[in-house]
């Protein structure tokens, strides 16, 4: 099954996640110099381009069931790992960056 919309709702989930003062409050050495609003803003619209990404892959019909399924399980795996490890939850953030170029180049592809 294609993973492309679990990777960018995994990061939308992340960033909405830093949005939170209670993480923020967690991770203060360390926290990126990114502003609350702005990463709520940029986790919602990485959520927004999930949805059409998988539109995109399985179509009208399909699309908005897979998304609510894939991002269910970005977010359960996000949450699993955010409250025993909330440092490499965030640090799976790039890494889910750098996977999604070259899905996004497949899909392209395909």
């Amino acid at each position: 099954m294609p993973l492309e919309s679990a990777l960018i709702a995994y990061a939308g989930f992340a960033l909405l996640a830093l949005g939170t003062q209670r993480l923020r409050n967690t991770l203060a050495p360390s926290a990126p110099p990114l502003k609350p609003a702005r990463a709520r803003l940029i986790g919602g619209a990485l959520l927004a381009l999930s949805f059409v990404a998988a539109v995109l892959r399985f179509g009208s019909r399909q699309g908005p069931v897979a998304w609510f399924g894939l991002s269910s399980l970005a977010a359960l795996a996000l949450v699993l790992v955010l409250s025993r490890w909330p440092r490499v939850a965030l640090g799976l953030l790039p890494a889910a960056a750098i996977l999604l170029t070259p899905l996004a180049i497949w899909f392209e592809a395909h």
